[in-house]
């Protein structure tokens, strides 16, 4: 009887072990490592490789776009507040942690894209940028618990001079290119666009309506997005985006 008591005691560890730490312990008890794991390695992050060249994202001068800065008006996502300077999601230590420079050939760039709007995602920034008050600071409760009136999806790490792409008179065309799609709706296009970052790297924001809800039942979401010639693609699966009994986007 001992014997199966103790390896009962053993697997309910294990199961915890294994667990995913945004399942297994609350957020203020995440460590560094947790907060860059759920921003880095979870179902709200995509790892996406960009192949070009500077030439690619030339602007009318013929030379590559620099930093800028935002490329919409202040919103009620994320960045309406400043959260998009957040630890974690700022140009030069963001999730993606891509370089500057042409990243022409077949290695390319790698970018991460999140759902900055999920609760996972917030919960993680929050711990970055708050600590050990990040359970207890009025103004970190208040982020969290904000209704936010858009998805807002982020490419973290985009090398500086593609960000002119999502800038002036080219911002348009980056819009009309940029969808979510799921198999059986409409696909929803961004209505705004926003960069924040500088010379090296920088983000690219995309703001979405809430028109419609999505399930697990939606199965698989797709990220489509071009900037001048160069496509960025993600996938997600939205059974593994359930978090508290819901899809979080």
């Amino acid at each position: 009887m001992l014997k199966k008591v103790s390896t009962l005691v053993f697997l309910c560890a294990l199961c915890v072990w294994a667990a995913d730490v945004w399942v297994a312990k609350p957020f203020t008890d995440w460590s560094e490592k947790d907060v860059q794991k759920v921003l880095s390695d979870s179902p709200w992050t995509a790892k996406i490789t960009i192949v070009g060249s500077t030439a690619a994202f030339a602007g009318p001068t013929g030379k590559g776009g620099g930093g800028g800065g935002r490329g919409g008006g202040r919103s009620s996502g994320p960045q309406g507040d400043g959260a998009n300077s957040d630890p974690g999601v700022d140009g030069g230590g963001g999730p993606g942690g891509g370089g500057g420079g042409d990243f022409s050939g077949p290695s390319g760039v790698n970018v991460t894209l999140l759902w900055q709007t999920a609760l996972p995602i917030k919960q993680a920034l929050i711990k970055r940028q708050y600590g050990a008050e990040a359970g207890t600071s009025p103004e970190a409760k208040a982020k969290l618990d904000r209704q936010e009136q858009v998805y807002v999806l982020t490419l973290a790490g985009m090398p500086g001079f593609t960000l002119a792409a999502a800038q002036g008179d080219r911002k348009t065309a980056l819009l009309d290119t940029t969808t979510l799609t799921v198999p059986g709706k409409p696909p929803v296009k961004a209505v705004d666009v926003q960069v924040t970052g500088g010379r090296g790297t920088g983000n690219v924001s995309f703001l979405f309506p809430k028109t419609a809800p999505f399930t697990a039942e939606d199965k698989e979401m797709q990220f489509n997005s071009k900037f001048d010639k160069t496509p960025v693609k993600a996938k997600f699966k939205l059974k593994d985006m359930v978090f508290n009994g819901k899809v979080e986007m």
